[in-house]
């Protein structure tokens, strides 16, 4: 179903939505991955990220920390 609906969308937002597949792909839980979507989302509300916040970023995606 979603590689139907991808079609039709314009290229910026199917970008959009690869990255966060990819993003979420390596967390092993939905909780985890809904944790990632729910903090990309409030920490992009204001169209900028600061340093804290990707380094928030960073653990919520288990970039580093948590193996």
């Amino acid at each position: 179903m979603l590689k139907l609906l991808m079609k039709f969308l314009p290229p910026q937002a199917k970008a959009a939505i690869e990255l966060a597949q990819r993003l979420t792909a390596s967390l092993d839980t939905p909780a985890e991955r809904e944790a990632a979507i729910n903090y990309c989302v409030e920490a992009l509300a204001d169209g900028k990220i600061t340093a804290v916040e990707w380094t928030k970023l960073g653990k919520v995606l288990q970039v580093y920390g948590k193996k």
